[in-house]
């Protein structure tokens, strides 16, 4: 998660979710625009004012894209996310709940879970134990840290 929390900023909390957020990880402008497209056909959106709305040029984004946006990163808050009174406390645990989904992409973690998933929970705590005393062998911090 960001230094502090979740940025407070649209082009902050756009810039998050842009380089944390599975979603469109790798797509380039154009792709995201012709996505949102796609959620919302009457939308009028290019990849230079995504662009601009993302690194602050740009601050004020019609409802119908805050909502596109909203679907698109899978945000249930809606819109309402992107509004600079959103709850802070909330806003914080989205972005925990995006900085968690970006390790499940990112590392192979999609894949222990699966393994993980149906097993009892006598079981899941071995497997705990053991994840824990690799971390410990590997030199990392325990988790969560």
């Amino acid at each position: 998660m960001p230094e502090g929390g979740c940025p407070e900023t649209l082009s902050g909390k756009l810039d998050f979710l842009w380089r944390r957020s599975p979603v469109v990880s790798g797509l380039s402008y154009e792709q995201v625009a012709d996505k949102l497209k796609e959620i919302d056909p009457n939308l009028s959106v290019s990849r230079q004012y995504l662009w601009q709305l993302r690194t602050g040029k740009k601050v004020n984004p019609s409802r119908e894209l805050l909502s596109a946006l909203a679907t698109l990163f899978c945000l249930k808050a809606g819109r309402a996310f992107f509004e600079d009174d959103f709850d802070t406390d909330l806003a914080d645990r989205i972005s925990e709940q995006v900085e968690l989904l970006a390790a499940v992409a990112a590392g192979g973690l999609r894949e222990v879970m699966l393994r993980a998933e149906g097993l009892p929970e006598d079981r899941l705590k071995a497997l705990l134990t053991v994840m824990d005393k690799m971390r410990e062998e590997s030199g990392l911090p325990p988790a969560g840290e």
